[in-house]
């Protein structure tokens, strides 16, 4: 009997996550016995709510657009406050828009003022502060907006997302792969399993940090971040013909790629897990010859391997006299 119980917990937890996107602005129209004002307010954010969930840039700008009106027009509306701070910031991390952190940072706390209840005001508030590199902060707003609704999807997936990046991998993965499973058709996919791939990638699980990656290209090929993690963990892995062809495709989409170990490309916090994806990265992209001491400890055959990669990237002909990359 115990079963079945935990089998109909897991189906309303899927169910409840599935509709969350689409139910959480009507509750709150219909929970707030709002006037006729507040209903084309809300007519405004389904508006843009069909847009911005195409995630692209074009229905992405003019999502945007709608949702700065309503704010405008009815400017004590905290869902669309909250989902204008929210779209901003996803569509910034793919490279759709520009993000002004003061304006977002705005949004999302005016949203929270105005409804301590909207669980997407606390999810923006966390994006905000992991922007800012505010992990702690970031951790608090996910996990409020989890207390407001334990089921909701996109609050573990970007609280997994952040643990992650501070190498709390353990419960990265937890709440990753709950956001994956919740709401398995969600266009925040490749967030959700982004984070899963930092996590795995920082546990020196590197397999399985190659097979999330991949996930997320399934769902857009074009997304840096997560090609960018693919070189790392392929060079950790040291499967390095294949990241070599990644670091290729990378070159032909971001232009930064030739420096991957940047701040602006680290996608972790903490000094330890940049040191490991530096490491990644190095093994993985370096255009010039690296000191396997700087490398930190690895197995003979993989030192053996990241050298080969690093004469190859670097430009230096093999004792087997091959060409030159």
């Amino acid at each position: 009997m115990s079963d079945v119980f935990a089998l109909q917990d897991r189906i309303t937890n899927s169910v409840v996550a599935a509709i969350e996107p689409h139910l959480l602005e009507a509750e709150s129209v219909r929970s707030q016995n709002r006037t006729p004002n507040d209903v084309r307010a809300w007519d405004l954010l389904m508006q843009a709510s069909f847009l911005f969930w195409r995630l692209n840039k074009t229905d992405g700008q003019a999502a945007i657009s709608i949702l700065r009106r309503a704010t405008q027009l009815y400017p004590d509306y905290a869902a669309a406050h909250s989902m204008l701070a929210f779209a901003i910031l996803l569509l910034g991390y793919l490279g759709y828009t520009d993000v002004q952190a003061n304006e977002v940072a705005a949004l999302a706390a005016r949203a929270a003022e105005l409804d301590r209840n909207d669980p997407w005001a606390y999810v923006a508030l966390g994006f905000v502060a992991h922007t800012e590199r505010h992990t702690d902060e970031s951790i608090a707003h996910f996990e409020r907006a989890l207390n407001l609704n334990p089921n909701f999807a996109a609050a573990h997936g970007y609280l997994g997302w952040t643990l992650s990046f501070d190498g709390q991998s353990e419960k990265a993965i937890v709440h990753s792969q709950a956001a994956i499973r919740m709401s398995p058709h969600d266009p925040q996919q490749v967030i959700f399993h982004g984070g899963l791939a930092a996590a795995h990638y920082l546990a020196g699980s590197y397999d399985e940090a190659i097979n999330s990656a991949l996930s997320v290209l399934r769902f857009r090929p074009t997304f840096n971040g997560a090609r960018r993690l693919l070189v790392a963990a392929l060079g950790q892995a040291g499967r390095l013909d294949e990241a070599r062809k990644e670091l290729e495709r990378l070159k032909r989409f971001s232009p930064i790629s030739r420096s991957l170990g940047s701040r602006k490309t680290c996608p972790t916090h903490r000094a330890q897990c940049k040191a490991t994806w530096r490491v990644g990265v190095r093994l993985g992209s370096s255009d010039r010859p690296v000191e396997m001491s700087a490398l930190g400890p690895m197995s003979r055959h993989r030192s053996n391997q990241a050298a080969i990669l690093i004469r190859l990237l670097s430009g230096r002909r093999g004792s087997s006299g091959g060409d030159r990359v």
